[in-house]
């Protein structure tokens, strides 16, 4: 069965986006940050289901980072943080830069990565910002990024771009389609990294059962599946907010190559599919309010 994320509507339409992105535009930062915390107050007070996600996280991240129970203002500021990073995407997606205070970890790897193979597979997560990091990607390193997403929520983003994104465009991979491995590949032999935020299901439902911030959680087993089919080195990359205009770029080497051998393809695989809970779990607990899954994570599927 499909994760519960997946049966949720997307709240926001694209004429939505279009009129936040046009009083981001023309009111700037400083202002619309004031504007997210009414907002951030409704969702508090009448979106049970993503009040009870929150609490269900931050009780697990709170008590191992700092041994406390989530409480409203945990909730809210949890809610503050994500509203932030979505405004701050927009900026990130039209260049406005000068906001932000940006501290990078991890380039020479990357660097290293890219010089010696061309490309890679990116894998990240709802922590964070990602747009950060594809944007960045980019603007500093030439980097022509993949990203595997579902397609009406980059036909948003891209009406969005359209608008105010001076020249920026959206390469997107579908996911859930039976040739989505196979774009994967024209993409990398072109030169082209793929990104896959790896703490969500591809499509297929197929999900594998590690340890995450204390009890047992499902991971999809997709995003490493296509990356094993790549044979390209994978990095870790995430983008986190830090408070403010502060935000930093964490990279590391994931792996040289996935590499999923026959007879041990599936202890194999839930190895590879424990060590990034356990690296994501390194970073939750450094950055408690940057996990953006809303919903229960931890439920067993049936």
């Amino acid at each position: 069965m499909k994760q519960a994320w997946l049966q949720q509507k997307e709240r926001g339409s694209v004429t939505g986006l279009v009129i936040a992105s046009w009083l981001a535009r023309i009111l700037g930062r400083r202002f619309c940050r004031a504007i997210l915390h009414p907002v951030c107050l409704y969702f508090v007070l009448f979106a049970p289901a993503a009040r009870r996600a929150s609490v269900s996280y931050l009780d697990r991240a709170l008590t191992l980072a700092v041994g406390r129970r989530a409480r409203w203002r945990h909730v809210y500021r949890h809610l503050y943080c994500f509203a932030s990073t979505i405004l701050d995407r927009f900026y990130f997606l039209v260049g406005a830069m000068r906001y932000f205070e940006i501290n990078k970890y991890g380039l020479d790897v990357l660097r290293d990565t890219l010089d010696r193979h061309g490309a890679c597979v990116f894998l990240g997560a709802h922590v964070g910002s990602f747009e950060l990091l594809r944007v960045g990607g980019a603007r500093n390193w030439s980097l022509t990024l993949n990203v595997l997403m579902y397609e009406d929520n980059a036909q948003k983003m891209q009406s969005v771009l359209t608008r105010f994104g001076q020249g920026v465009t959206l390469k997107i991979l579908p996911v859930g389609g039976l040739d989505t491995p196979m774009r994967a590949k024209a993409c990398i032999d072109k030169g082209e990294s793929i990104a896959i935020l790896a703490d969500r299901d591809l499509g297929d439902g197929r999900m594998i059962e590690v340890p995450f911030l204390g009890g047992p959680a499902n991971f999809p087993a997709g995003p490493f599946l296509l990356a094993a089919a790549l044979k390209l080195p994978v990095v870790l990359a995430l983008g986190l907010y830090d408070g403010g205009n502060r935000y930093e770029e964490r990279f590391e080497l994931f792996s040289a190559e996935l590499e999923l051998p026959r007879g041990q393809r599936e202890q194999k695989l839930k190895e590879v599919v424990g060590q990034y809970a356990q690296r994501l779990e390194y970073y939750v607990r450094r950055h408690p309010y940057n996990w953006f899954n809303f919903y229960d994570f931890w439920k067993k599927e049936h």
